[in-house]
């Protein structure tokens, strides 16, 4: 079991990065898409941003 979570956790981690560095090749358009088909819902904050929808709680699911 902890080998397959180790597993997870590196595919994850790929995915994250891969995800990232193909966002910000997208023109804002692009972005806008993927963001309506997810459900997300990206604001300006006083830290940064904040992001809500479909992969998030209660609370925002992140910020940066």
């Amino acid at each position: 079991m902890e080998e397959l979570e180790r597993d997870r956790d590196a595919l994850l981690e790929s995915w994250a990065e891969l995800v990232s560095a193909s966002l910000e090749t997208l023109s804002g358009l692009e972005r806008n898409k993927i963001y309506r088909m997810l459900n997300l819902l990206v604001s300006p904050s006083p830290e940064g941003y904040e992001v809500s929808g479909s992969f998030c709680t209660i609370e925002p699911c992140g910020s940066s």
